[in-house]
């Protein structure tokens, strides 16, 4: 009864670490349309982040599944940015991902590294959850941007009236 459980496993292990080895194999920082069709180029300092979450994805590739979760709004906003022309608070919002995502991360790896075994499942949780918080607040953004793009689809959209 406890073979096949761990034999399971023991194979998840093993295809998350072949997962994070190809990530690291093509390069960190590179395109992102593999996992985002919209974002064709990481914008300017967005490749901070994004090796930011190569290192999160290296120091806990068993949170692989989550921490790619978190990373695709992130990339999405930024790609936003790049094409420029956005309000001050998403601009804000923006720097705040590119300045703090990184140390972050580098903080929450420290950690990990040094962390006892016995706490070291505690200290990548808390690492997922911060991610899964910037993401939190990209994703607002994003939804908060939608729908002041579509709000001005319907305001310049001229008013039939019923015949």
């Amino acid at each position: 009864m406890m073979l096949p459980l761990m034999l399971a496993s023991f194979l998840m292990f093993v295809l998350l670490r072949l997962a994070v080895k190809a990530v690291q194999a093509n390069g960190i920082g590179k395109s992102l349309q593999g996992s985002c069709g919209s974002a064709r180029q990481i914008p300017a300092g967005g490749h901070e982040v994004e090796d930011a979450f190569g290192r999160a994805l290296a120091c806990c590739p068993e949170d692989a599944t989550p921490l790619l979760e978190a990373r695709s709004p992130c990339a999405l906003l930024l790609a936003r940015a790049a094409s420029g022309d956005l309000d001050a608070m998403t601009d804000q919002i923006v720097e705040h991902l590119r300045s703090h995502i990184p140390a972050l991360v580098a903080a929450h790896c420290a950690v990990i590294e040094r962390a006892p075994p016995e706490l070291r499942r505690l200290a990548m949780a808390d690492l997922v959850e911060d991610l899964r918080g910037m993401a939190a607040i990209a994703q607002g953004r994003l939804d908060f941007l939608a729908a002041r793009r579509s709000e001005m689809r319907r305001s310049s959209m001229p008013c039939v009236a019923a015949a």
